[in-house]
């Protein structure tokens, strides 16, 4: 497998090496403010976590805390074991975990973490978040209206447009599919456009699927012109048939190693997520990506301040607040949400604005897989949250699916 060298990967590669020298010259000072941050390593560029702490006072003492995985996030372990037996199977390994370990009395807590949009809902139901005070931030109105409803929900984690903003959005993909050049276009003379050719002869038992019944559902409810997000299956012409057709061609499902067949010739085409999508057809030359223009389901990393309950350290002081909004308002620049859309596998949600849009450099404006048109993503949807009749239905069909 050949591998082209980038700006893109030199930058991030650099950034991991340098990574522990920042975290360590981020440590804590006697009698400072103390504010920490917790994300996922390869998901912010080190030169943005320098620029930040360039902004701050002497007197604050700033820790970033890089995760390899989200499953380490201190705020998925505070949640008590009991809980992570309730929870549905995973999305993508990077971003929907399992909030599985035993709640440790003597657990501290970062002012500010990161978490999948997934996850938000139980996140505000288990009261391991407290709502962000960001109506009146300038950065807020930018956001693009997807974005607000996405994190603006009640007490129960439903969307509600009246109700408190839990999360901050600072980076988002989407479901696209990914496949082998050298079996498809070489051989065939065919690639896959959109959704529908999934259903495609040439690919029976020649596909990976991620294994999860909203994701896998959704793009067949988008397929056949409803939303992702039906909460009455049973009410779709079609649903059943175009479901037990899909099974037939799929060969592998997984939500963490559906890539590894398709490297591995055993399958020819495979759906996942872009973030994770993206940086395999940057390095091989038998791999090519598309996004359907009919539509796909979005995904995004979020923002959260761990509740006062959950970590009795996070501090409600006017000065520790201002920190957390400096963090927030830091990614919603136009200038820092260009770098990271640069430089990560992932674009930020500012970048969608009209008037950001008109700045942004041509690599990112042409690079349509990272940032698809603008008619595909009005057709496009987050996975919200169902009732719990609706979730039912949803395992239902699932399970009927599986078994033919």
């Amino acid at each position: 497998m050949k591998r082209n060298v980038t700006r893109r990967s030199l930058l991030l590669g650099a950034s991991s090496l340098v990574l522990t020298q920042l975290v360590s010259s981020c440590l804590s000072r006697p009698q400072a403010t103390q504010f920490s941050v917790e994300f996922l390593a390869s998901s912010i560029p080190v030169t943005l976590l320098k620029q930040f702490q360039s902004t701050l006072q002497s007197t604050t003492a700033f820790k970033a805390i890089p995760l390899k995985q989200l499953a380490e996030s201190q705020l998925l372990a505070s949640l008590p074991t009991e809980q992570s037996q309730t929870q549905p199977s995973l999305f993508s390994p990077w971003r929907y975990l399992p909030w599985g370990q035993a709640q440790s009395p003597n657990l501290t807590l970062p002012n500010i973490t990161s978490l999948g949009d997934g996850w938000l809902q139980n996140a505000i139901q288990t009261k391991r978040i407290q709502p962000l005070m960001l109506a009146s931030s300038s950065g807020w109105e930018q956001l693009p209206s997807v974005f607000q409803t996405l994190v603006r929900r009640n007490n129960q984690g439903i969307p509600d447009e009246s109700g408190s903003i839990w999360a901050a959005p600072y980076r988002w993909g989407h479901l696209m599919m990914v496949y082998r050049v050298d079996k498809l276009k070489d051989k065939l003379g065919w690639v896959p456009t959109d959704w529908a050719d999934l259903w495609d002869e040439v690919l029976r038992h020649r596909i990976s699927l991620l294994d999860h019944e909203r994701v896998v559902i959704g793009l067949v409810l988008k397929t056949l012109g409803q939303s992702s997000n039906t909460a009455t299956l049973d009410r779709v012409n079609g649903l059943t048939d175009a479901l037990e057709t899909l099974h037939q061609q799929v060969k592998f499902y997984s939500s963490d190693t559906y890539l590894q067949p398709l490297l591995l010739d055993d399958t020819w085409v495979a759906v996942g997520w872009s973030t994770d999508i993206l940086p395999l057809v940057r390095r091989d030359r038998r791999l090519a990506a598309i996004v359907p223009e009919s539509g796909t389901l979005l995904t995004a990393d979020l923002w959260v301040q761990p509740s006062v309950s959950t970590n009795p350290n996070v501090s409600t002081n006017p000065e520790s607040m201002e920190l957390d909004n400096q963090w927030i308002e830091f990614f919603w620049n136009p200038d820092v949400a260009t770098q990271l859309s640069l430089l990560s596998t992932g674009a930020s949600p500012i970048i969608l604005a009209p008037d950001v849009q008109e700045t942004l450099p041509s690599s990112l404006l042409n690079d349509t897989l990272l940032l698809p048109p603008a008619t595909t993503l009005d057709a496009s949807e987050f996975v919200m949250p169902l009732p719990e009749e609706a979730i039912a239905q949803y395992q239902h069909y699932w399970t009927i699916m599986r078994q033919r």
